[in-house]
């Protein structure tokens, strides 16, 4: 039987990034990090199973880097301490050993912030955000 996915499954390179597929798993919430947002053993456990299952490029959930426009238990990029703490992550992956790589997606919730911040948020639209109510500034 033909392989119908030959492409799919071809390395490829991504900038100065080579990756062993053109499978990708795209950035979403998960929701795993500590209230503090250092990753936990679920977010370790949950992206070393995403690598188990051979995809090329895992593009982490959101990280935030102010502490004032995260979400609820995202990953934090606030300051160079957290840096020792997120290369678990990477570590988590590449201990599959399959060559998968990884890359972070660093975000600022704009208009999304939960409204428990003391100021209102900034986004590029007034329209009113998910968690508030409010117009954005």
């Amino acid at each position: 039987m033909k392989n119908h996915f030959t492409y799919l499954f071809s390395s490829t390179t991504l900038g100065l990034l080579s990756l062993k597929n053109r499978l990708v798993r795209s950035a979403t919430f998960e929701g795993k990090a500590d209230e503090n947002g250092h990753p936990t053993e679920l977010n370790l456990d949950f992206y070393r199973r995403l690598a188990e299952g051979g995809v090329g490029l895992i593009i982490t959930g959101l990280a935030y880097p102010e502490k004032e426009d995260k979400l609820p238990r995202a990953l934090n990029l606030e300051d160079d301490s957290y840096l020792d703490l997120l290369s678990k992550v990477q570590a988590a992956i590449h201990s599959v050993g399959n060559e998968c790589k990884v890359v972070i997606q660093i975000g600022h919730t704009g208009r999304q912030v939960p409204l428990r911040i003391d100021r209102r948020p900034v986004a590029p639209s007034p329209n009113f955000g998910t968690f508030h109510g409010q117009d954005a500034t």
